[in-house]
């Protein structure tokens, strides 16, 4: 007869800026946790903690991204040399504005170029097209 077996499974922790002096380095599947940015990577064995790929999470509370996943996301749409600003763009072209969206990390807005149809409504937060 097979007797379960219970482990607890502790995965590394710290700041971001913990690792990043320590210039920690997570073994081949090894996963570690920023406490502050709240991001988890996934070690490769060669790989500075802080330039390893995060995994995104949603905040339990605000059901929204981190800050920092939130930023490369507007980074992504942004920049048409990205597959996602590269779609955007050719919308915003196609809506008369032509040219890629810009972003606002303090207001959280995207403005849309000039002669567009898309338009922005700040009362509801949304875009839609004339």
């Amino acid at each position: 007869m097979n007797t379960p077996f219970f482990a607890n499974i502790r995965i590394r922790r710290d700041t971001r800026a913990n690792f990043a002096a320590a210039a920690f380095i997570p073994g081949v599947g090894e996963p570690a946790y920023e406490t502050d940015s709240r991001l988890q990577r996934i070690g490769d064995g060669v790989t500075p903690m802080g330039d390893l790929d995060a995994a995104a999470y949603v905040d339990g509370a605000t059901h929204q991204f981190g800050d920092d996943v939130r930023a490369r996301i507007a980074a992504n749409l942004t920049d048409p040399a990205t597959p996602e600003g590269a779609a955007l763009a050719e919308v915003v072209a196609a809506s008369g504005g032509g040219g890629a969206l810009a972003y606002d990390s303090t207001t959280g807005v995207y403005s849309v170029p000039a002669g567009s149809s898309i338009i922005y409504d700040a009362s509801t937060g949304a875009y839609s097209s004339n």
